[in-house]
């Protein structure tokens, strides 16, 4: 497995975990290429968000870290590089693995975007859908 798909995984794992505690019971789809990394549903509220999941462990400067945002698949042809695309979600979950914590964004907010850089400011991160965990 590479470097790139075990750390997705692991991102996706670190999101999963972080939803289960804020009471939501996330799903991965069946097969690899679904438009989002996960679905999560909350039973009491009946709330049903989906979420595309980042990894990073970059850091630009002292409380910043960089994300890819970009997708760059091999295809028949070449390589394909897709922007962010926020109609396939509704949430952007970043695992910044050296804070070894999720944040959480707004994906329409990102339309288009191919990187952006978080800042470590949980609060500022907030997500009205979902809570800090």
């Amino acid at each position: 497995m590479s470097s790139t798909i075990w750390k997705g995984r692991l991102a996706e794992a670190e999101t999963m975990t972080c939803l289960i505690a804020q009471g939501y019971e996330p799903y991965l789809p069946v097969f690899g290429n679904g438009p989002c990394d996960l679905v999560a549903i909350h039973p009491t509220y009946r709330q049903v968000i989906r979420i595309e999941v980042k990894f990073t462990s970059s850091q630009r400067r002292p409380s910043r870290w960089d994300v890819s945002l970009k997708q760059t698949r091999p295809n028949r042809t070449g390589v394909v590089t897709k922007m962010f695309n926020s109609f396939q979600c509704d949430v952007l979950a970043v695992y910044v693995e050296p804070l070894d914590r999720v944040l959480y964004f707004d994906a329409s907010s990102l339309e288009g975007r191919n990187s952006m850089v978080v800042k470590d400011d949980p609060e500022r991160y907030l997500v009205p859908i979902l809570e800090q965990g």
